[in-house]
């Protein structure tokens, strides 16, 4: 797959996801690991396909907004990349598997 058509795809695939759904889905991890997620955290993320040795892989690119920092920052920002990760190939996966149908070797 061409590294343009794999960035629309991806693009595509993390406009496609449910804010809500990546949020709740990282307060339920966070709840898990024993933390009470702070409520006025923002998430933000900007997916991006990268070049690695084996081919084609994806950077999440996220961060947390906060005016002041807490000491769980880190485990929030782990949290939300595992939810945002599981979120997301899951809708990637099907995206690819759909591109490779319509475009065979």
């Amino acid at each position: 797959m061409p590294r343009e058509a794999a960035q629309r795809l991806l693009t595509d695939a993390y406009r496609g996801l449910d804010e809500g759904k990546i949020l709740r889905l990282t307060h339920k991890l966070l709840r898990r690991r024993g933390i009470d997620p702070p409520l006025d955290v923002q998430y933000v993320a900007d997916p991006a396909v990268e070049e690695v040795p084996e081919g084609l892989g994806i950077r999440l690119g996220t961060d947390i907004l906060v005016y002041d920092e807490f000491p769980e920052m880190d485990d929030c920002l782990e949290a939300f990349e595992d939810a945002l990760n599981d979120l997301l190939l899951a809708r990637l996966d099907k995206m690819i598997r759909g591109w490779n149908k319509r475009h065979p070797p």
